[in-house]
């Protein structure tokens, strides 16, 4: 059965409102990730890892926290902690350092769970974590629901940061991009919302397909550009390959007659709620 609760998310106003931000000596107002729907609009919160533009979407922050990596101590079915191992150059930073509860909000693959038997591979959520000081070591994760088999030393872990926490805008890259900047936040202006579903307004690529997009017959599903902008679907491009890029949403309307008089018009988010 399952050991935790559904996510419905808030079901109050958020006490920082939508296009308000806290500072880093604030603190959070709420965990990273949490969510809140209003309308057909759904936000979830997030923390600036550099200077954001809110027109544009903006990459998940960190990259792998840990790669391929034995099980170093067993823990039994039913428990919800398992013991995984930080690489001296892995962690968030590089450097083989992982603070108290950091991956909260992020996601280990256990692979080979039962006794090391293939097809017993799972991925859980992270809910706390134990420190790692220096230099790479072990640390011993709370896991969202209870190990279906013993975890034993024949399985490895491989682990997925928050990908809320430290948020970028980014010109490159292979990072998914998690949703639209509420705020045109800093590292010092820090937490914020992010908007990742339903109607709103995103740049259009310039020189990839923006002088016809939403006003072209069947033109109605974009994919994020590298740098968080938005280009259609099948739209020419330099870097190539659109139509292998991550989704990004649909044109919800365009002005009569498909005449090129838009900014862009009106987009429906689709990333996720």
């Amino acid at each position: 059965m399952w050991s935790k609760g559904v996510d419905q998310g808030l079901t109050t106003a958020p006490v920082q409102g939508i296009h308000e931000y806290r500072t880093a000596t604030q603190g959070p107002a709420y965990p990273l990730g949490t969510k809140f729907w209003y309308g057909d609009r759904c936000y979830k919160y997030a923390k600036a890892g550099g200077t954001l533009i809110v027109h544009r979407a903006v990459a998940a922050g960190p990259y792998g926290i840990s790669s391929w990596k034995v099980v170093g101590t067993e823990t039994p079915a039913g428990s919800d902690q398992i013991y995984a191992t930080i690489g001296t150059g892995e962690g968030g930073g590089g450097d083989g350092k992982v603070d108290k509860d950091e991956l909260v909000g992020g996601y280990v693959v256990v692979f080979r769970l039962q006794a090391g038997a293939d097809n017993t591979d799972y991925c859980f959520r992270i809910e706390a974590n134990t420190v790692v000081a220096t230099n790479g070591g072990t640390t011993i994760l709370t896991i969202d629901q209870p190990l279906p088999f013993t975890c034993s030393t024949s399985a490895y872990t491989e682990i997925t940061g928050n990908p809320y926490f430290e948020v970028k805008h980014i010109t490159s890259g292979n990072r998914m991009f998690m949703g639209q900047p509420m705020y045109p936040a800093t590292t010092t202006n820090c937490y914020l919302w992010l908007q990742t579903f339903g109607p709103t307004w995103l740049n259009p690529e310039t020189g990839a397909g923006s002088d016809v997009f939403g006003n072209v017959n069947g033109g109605n599903q974009a994919v994020f550009e590298q740098n968080g902008s938005v280009v259609m679907h099948s739209a020419e491009d330099a870097a190539a390959g659109p139509l292998m890029k991550q989704h990004a949403g649909c044109v919800m309307n365009r002005v009569a007659g498909g005449a090129n008089t838009q900014g862009t018009p009106l987009f429906f988010l689709q990333v996720s709620c």
